[in-house]
């Protein structure tokens, strides 16, 4: 049987072996031990994918022995690129990934359907256009995980389910559904934009379905 390991285990073994090789790497594994739980960065796949491509280079470049007790290889000789590629590579898997608009499409479906209002107000805008009944309008993306805190605990979810998603010319996502609370019926309705790189819900309603 294949062993998968741990993804923020993973990482953080991954970071130990580098932060050997150069005074970066140090800060890069503090980040990680420090941060690795909490964005849990490494998946077992593109774990396994970097380690066979460090194993690779360091069967070419080593001139002393990886030993498995102490991770460590003696007399390492990095050239200038092989040192820019790992630098470069590791700095970028460490960054909290925003994820794609579907990514993020899922995210957002799965914290109306649980009703956390706080996980959901990560993927707001700086401002949204929000409607719920009894209120409409445009609010920060502190007003606004306050209003939906509200709206669900005075509608908690029985269920939630996606009837229809698309993108518009622009190519910002949205997504359509019903939203359903006791006796009562909503039409959910999200668009996330993408500005700068980064997805977000730019606007969001509820409402009741006559």
């Amino acid at each position: 049987m294949v062993m998968t390991p741990d993804p923020i285990i993973s990482g953080l073994v991954l970071a130990r072996v580098l932060k050997n090789y150069s005074p970066l790497f140090t800060s890069v594994f503090k980040y990680a031990e420090l941060h690795g739980c909490a964005y849990n960065l490494f998946s077992p796949d593109l774990y396994l994918h970097l380690v066979r491509f460090l194993i690779i280079l360091l069967n070419k470049q080593q001139t002393g022995s990886l030993t498995s007790a102490g991770l460590k290889s003696e007399g390492m000789k990095f050239t200038g690129k092989i040192r820019i590629i790992l630098i470069c590579s590791i700095l970028v898997l460490l960054l909290p990934a925003k994820g794609s608009a579907q990514d993020v499409n899922a995210k957002v479906a799965s914290s109306i359907r649980m009703a956390n209002a706080r996980e959901l107000s990560n993927y707001f805008n700086a401002t949204i256009d929000l409607s719920v009944p009894g209120t409409e309008g445009t609010f920060s993306k502190a007003q606004s995980e306050i209003i939906i805190r509200n709206f669900f605990a005075k509608y908690p979810p029985a269920s939630y389910t996606q009837s229809h998603q698309g993108q518009s010319k622009d190519g910002s996502q949205y997504a359509i559904g019903m939203y359903k609370s006791g006796n009562t019926v909503f039409r959910a309705y999200y668009l996330i934009k993408t500005v700068n790189g980064k997805p977000a819900i730019h606007q969001l309603k509820f409402e009741i379905e006559e």
